[in-house]
This record gives C-alpha cells, structure tokens and sequence, in this order.
C-alpha cells in the first residue's frame, strides 16, 4: 500500500500542502472485521417532497455523522446517523443508538468525486452502486481510530477532511487488492461526472456485474508502461497549451495538466520514501524521469501563460490585466523557470518572488512554488550551465 496517497492526489489536485495522513495510519489497525475505522461529519444531498425548498431541482444538503467500519477483505460500512452527542462523538465513544442509514462498501463500489454542485464551492465524494447512489460532502474535522493517537483532529481545510474520508474508504476498498499487495503503483478514483477512470494510463474501466469498475495496471512491466504513456500525454497537453499561448480556451488542459503534475509530484515523493521490491524498473523509472518531466512541464505552461498576455486578441488578456499580470512579458515567467531547471534556485527566487509581487495570481494558476522543490541543485564552482 506503499502509494495509496496518490490516488487521492489525482483526484483532488489540490495545490496546497499535501495531508499528513499515510498508509499506515490506515492499514495498521484494520485486522479486525467490524472494527470502527473512522468517523467525521457528514452532509448527504437529497430531494425531500416534505421541505418545499429542497424538492427537485434544488434539493438540500442534510447534517449527519458518519461513521466507517471494515468487514471482510475491501469490504465496510458507513453508517450515518441523525441523532447523536457532539462530545461523546468526537470523544469516539460508542455509537448506541441506531443508524439513519447503512451503506455498503465494497470493492466494486464507485467512490469518486464531483465537482461542487450549482451555487456551492466544494467537492462532493459520490457512492455508487447498481442499486443506490449516495452523494456527501465532509465537514471539518474528523476522528481517526488507530492505536495511540485516538484524537479528533479539526482541520483548517475542508479539503484536507475531504482527503481523509477518500483515504479512509479507499483504503478499505485496497485491502486484499493489487495495491496491498504491492503489485500495482496506484489505486483508482472513478470520476462519475465524467465517466472514467483516474489516473487515466494506470487504470482501465472494465463493465463488472454491478456496472463499470476501475481496475489498476498490475505488475513491473505493466506499471512502466503506464507511467511513459501517462508522461507523454502531460507532455504533450503542456506543448499544446505553449503552442497555442492560451488559458481560458484551453481551462481544461490546465486543469489536467495541473492534476497530472499533482500525481507525479506524489509518485516521486513515495518513491524516495520507499522501494517496493515488486515494482523496481518502476520505482527506479519514477525516480530518474520525473523531476526532469515536472520542470519541462512547468516551462512550457509559463510560455504558454506569456503568450495570452502577449496576444492581443486573447480572451484571457483583460482578465490576466485585471489580475496585474498586465505586464508579463516573454521570459518573466519563463526565465526563472528556466534558471530552476539548471538548478539555480536563489536567482530564479527571486525573479519569481518579484513577478509574484505584481502577479501573484500566477501561482494560483500554476502553483510555481511547487517546482521549487523539482528543480536539481547546480554543482558548486564554475559554470552552471552545461
């Protein structure tokens, strides 16, 4: 289970700092089916015909507890529930009285993510099965039962609590599988919004017996494979982004593209944490490529970015104008980018923390503090160009 973080990366994208949440804080404790593996607090959407102002096609979002337990191998429970004591709850006392509503977790079920709903700001996790489909979203704060750190833990990000809940039911839904066992780099997140499987070259969509299932590339070979397709496809979105000098237009190859540089940030960072002895040929691939692939990347979005606001006849210009970016220019962005991929990070620094002063809508945009940390060192003394 050396890289479940990843999966919960790819799906969020998030451009914050990562959680502090590993595979062990999940994996150790689970021995035993029924135990209680997490909880927090919920809302669940729905359509009510009793409340007029949450009948279709508004609908309400409803406060519950929720409550996770492991059964069999990638096989649990949530439980929610209406009527509860706050402090016994975050206490992690026993749950006594009985639960609003019991759902099913099995390896089989879609857990994925939608993007926030008309008129709300957040992500949602979305449960889906042939027979039912619940969608929720995390409230702060969550309570992680592991052995010696049994403590309600109210995060700052509403996010972060997201990637919890992803952590805690995909990690059930991992017991037993190819991810357990080290046999496959990543887990999947079924985005039902959009129909598919992600990350996209690790995974593939199969047609089970309860609907379509996400099911990760297993093996060395199958693995390496994988990562040079992924590789080459961000490559290639980069280019086309640079190519075309775009931002609005091309939103969604942004996006990807940001996604995309998000799981390779968290390959490479488990990579250096740990070997995995059944996947070497990749993990040795993760480590050689990929810091080299993130700055490549990072350089071609920055042309990209200074082309839009360089063309005059670019819809992104008056927005990037409004935003102070008005006065960026070829190489004000793409300069700093270049000294860090030579590896001369205290003159690109600051070039970067000048152009931030004015723009900082940029790292919003491209989070630029991210490929900091990608950049190599340059050799002491001498040149440091090649």
């Amino acid at each position: 289970m050396w890289l479940l973080a990843v999966l919960v990366t790819a799906a969020l994208a998030t451009s914050g700092s990562p959680l502090d949440l590993g595979e062990h804080d999940l994996e150790l404790h689970g021995n035993h089916p029924g135990q209680e593996e997490f909880r927090g607090y919920l809302e669940y959407f729905k359509y009510s015909k009793h409340r007029p102002k949450c009948w279709w096609p508004r609908g309400c979002w409803n406060f519950v507890a929720g409550v996770v337990h492991r059964e069999d191998s990638g096989q649990g429970t949530l439980r929610l529930y209406k009527h509860f004591d706050q402090v016994e709850f975050e206490s992690g006392s026993y749950m006594a009285s009985q639960p609003y509503a019991t759902f099913r977790l099995g390896q089989s079920t879609l857990v994925g993510l939608r993007p926030a709903r008309k008129g709300h700001h957040r992500q949602h996790m979305e449960l889906q099965t042939d027979e039912r489909t619940l969608q929720l979203r995390p409230r702060k704060g969550y309570y992680l039962v592991k052995p010696g750190d049994q403590t309600w833990r109210d995060e700052s990000s509403g996010s972060q609590t997201l990637q919890a809940w992803m952590f805690a039911l995909k990690t059930i839904q991992a017991h037993g599988s190819c991810l357990h066992q080290g046999t496959c780099p990543l887990q999947c997140v079924y985005e039902p919004g959009k129909r598919r499987c992600t990350p996209g070259a690790f995974c593939r969509s199969v047609q089970g017996a309860e609907g379509p299932q996400c099911q990760p590339v297993i093996g060395d070979h199958a693995s390496v494979a994988a990562y040079e397709q992924y590789v080459n496809e961000a490559l290639a979105e980069a280019d086309a982004i640079r190519d075309r000098g775009c931002v609005v237009r091309c939103r969604n190859k942004w996006d990807d593209v940001m996604t995309r540089l998000d799981v390779l940030r968290a390959l490479k960072a488990r990579a250096q944490e740990r070997d995995n002895p059944k996947l070497p040929q990749f993990i040795a691939l993760v480590k050689l490529r990929t810091d080299e692939v993130i700055m490549t990347i990072g350089l071609a979005l920055a042309v990209g970015l200074e082309e839009a606001v360089q063309n005059p006849r670019s819809v992104a210009r008056l927005g990037l104008q409004s935003k102070g970016c008005g006065d960026l220019h070829a190489g004000s962005l793409s300069g700093p980018m270049k000294l860090l991929k030579d590896g001369q990070r205290d003159e690109a620094r600051r070039e970067l923390e000048k152009l931030q002063q004015t723009c900082p809508w940029v790292n919003e945009l491209m989070n630029v503090s991210a490929f900091d940390r990608a950049s190599k060192v340059a050799p002491r003394g001498g040149n440091e160009h090649p």
